[in-house]
């Protein structure tokens, strides 16, 4: 069967993250978010994946009639509109309605770690902030293709909603900044301060004496009364360290409650394998701890773990319950994109490229040159894995200070993370495991003798969020990261994503193009490991 999902909506202003997968046959074929084509930074609002599907559609010489079976997000009472629309948006003239399938948005976390996870049998916990708009935690066994809901809590205690009523509305750093929040969080210090509470496989609110409907007000009145300023954030009061000790605070209490709902996870189904979906899985130092407790063997979360990611778990969910035989295969690499041929980036290109050296790029990358890598298809997610990616020099401090203010225009606090190659991984890192490592899920702490070698990537606590490169993952930048390594000695690059502020990742060769001639301070950009444009400016 060929089965399209999607992620978005038609009349849900709070749809975000928008995109769309296609898996045909129960193999994932392709993932595409919507904002690397419309250029809207999650896809805010009433945000349908057109421009994604239509070209998943067109890539793989398909058209809606090709389609058996469209996985949808929406409530029963709209249905009928709904799927109309979907028609109307793709193909109004096609000659074949696909039958549509409605779904669960936790179950479609579910599915999108549990089919790429290789495991055949797993606990899974989904943490976001709320999933169709009342839940915010579950827990599922999942067993060869058979998945059952062993435990929901309601949005009104979700971790997600708490992390957003601090970063967002308290301390006013912008939609989508709990990663801000996060990197925040490590200077300050943690005060007694709870907003959830465990209790005994339950998580209990501390505002119970504060009435309103809105969970995340009632989390907003709270802070406000037990943390200075005291008051929400006014456009005009900047100063960020007034919220470091919230911040510090909130990241602890989301480690309790996620470290005892992981526990509980695995008292419900002595598991050795977990897997983690929903958007709070982006949670670096929570997940570490997961990790790093032994709960568990293994620990597995996708390169999307938030709403971009469900479009494929709804579309193997489909798969699931129209009895196709799903391939689940661990996930090596993120790079189900978009690919782009030495025709199109030399179309992009004002005039011929120069000729790719890797001897030559190590050296500009020694001398502390900022470097744009374009190669393959896209990556699906967040994170820049190494296929939409700005290099660096991790032994040169003013390189963190440089990209920040002068390439990517963000907060001059926020850390810088390195890629690392898999045979070296154990020089800069003391862990017993690599969990979680693949797709930039988790903070390690870097052993003492490398905190200064590599101070540009090293945060305020002493840990950095590294990716652990296999070479079969992305040979070429393997192959750059080998050579880097034996002409200085220093065994990782500064990897951070291709994009400015509150921009989407770059996707295509004129974007990047673009992107270089308006940043002075970038040298050059490298397409495919053959071509480079410098930069004139």
């Amino acid at each position: 069967m060929k089965i399209l999902g999607i992620s978005g909506s038609l009349d849900c202003p709070q749809n975000h993250d928008a995109s769309a997968a296609l898996v045909i046959d129960g193999e994932l074929i392709a993932n595409l978010e919507e904002e690397r084509l419309n250029r809207l930074k999650h896809s805010v609002g009433e945000q349908f994946p057109r421009l994604a599907v239509q070209k998943i559609l067109k890539d793989n010489n398909l058209t809606l009639d090709d389609i058996d079976v469209i996985a949808i997000p929406h409530e029963a009472r709209v249905r009928d509109w709904f799927a109309k629309r979907v028609i109307d948006i793709i193909d109004p003239n096609c000659k074949k309605i696909p039958e549509f399938y409605y779904y669960d948005h936790h179950m479609g976390h579910v599915c999108d770690s549990f089919f790429q996870s290789g495991f055949d049998s797993t606990v899974a916990v989904i943490v976001d902030g709320n999933g169709d708009g009342k839940d915010g935690i579950t827990i599922a066994h999942c067993k060869d293709n058979e998945i059952k809901i062993l435990k929901k809590y309601t949005e009104g205690v979700s971790l997600g909603k708490m992390y957003y009523s601090a970063s967002v509305a308290m301390a006013d750093l912008g939609e989508f900044s709990e990663g801000k929040f996060m990197g925040l969080s490590s200077y300050g210090r943690p005060t007694p301060v709870r907003v959830l509470r465990w209790e005994n496989g339950e998580i209990i609110a501390n505002f119970t004496n504060i009435v309103n409907e809105d969970a995340s007000l009632n989390m907003q009145y709270y802070l406000k009364r037990n943390f200075y300023p005291y008051t929400l954030r006014t456009a005009d009061e900047c100063n960020i360290l007034y919220y470091i000790d919230m911040a510090a605070t909130i990241q602890e209490n989301y480690n309790e409650i996620f470290m005892e709902v992981v526990k509980y996870a695995k008292e419900l189904t002595n598991e050795e394998n977990l897997i983690l979906s929903g958007g709070c899985i982006q949670n670096c130092i929570g997940n570490n701890l997961v990790v790093e407790s032994g709960l568990f063997k293994n620990v597995f979360a996708g390169p999307a773990p938030h709403d971009a990611g469900v479009a494929a778990g709804h579309a193997f969910s489909a798969a699931l319950k129209y009895g196709d035989k799903i391939k689940n295969v661990r996930l090596k690499n993120s790079y189900v994109g978009q690919t782009y041929s030495d025709e199109e980036i030399l179309a992009a290109c004002e005039k011929t490229p120069d000729a790719y050296d890797e001897n030559e790029l190590v050296l500009a990358l020694r001398n502390s040159k900022v470097v744009g890598w374009f190669q393959g298809g896209s990556e699906i997610g967040p994170r820049a894995l190494g296929h939409r990616s700005i290099l660096a020099n991790p032994a040169d401090r003013d390189a963190l200070y440089v990209i920040n203010n002068y390439v990517k225009h963000r907060e001059n606090w926020r850390p810088l993370a390195p890629i690392v190659p898999a045979e070296l991984f154990d020089m800069v890192f003391d862990t017993p495991s690599k969990d979680l490592t693949e797709f930039m899920l988790r903070t390690l702490k870097i052993r003492p003798e490398w905190q200064r070698k590599i101070s540009a990537v090293c945060h305020i606590d002493m840990t950095t969020r590294p990716q652990c490169l296999e070479k079969e993952q992305n040979p070429e930048l393997y192959s750059l990261l080998m050579a880097f390594y034996r002409a200085t000695g220093i065994p990782c690059l500064i990897n951070t994503s291709f994009n400015g502020k509150n921009e989407p990742i770059i996707e295509t060769p004129e974007q990047a193009i673009a992107f270089l001639k308006r940043t002075p301070h970038m040298d050059r950009v490298i397409f495919n490991s053959k071509w480079v444009v410098h930069n004139d400016l």
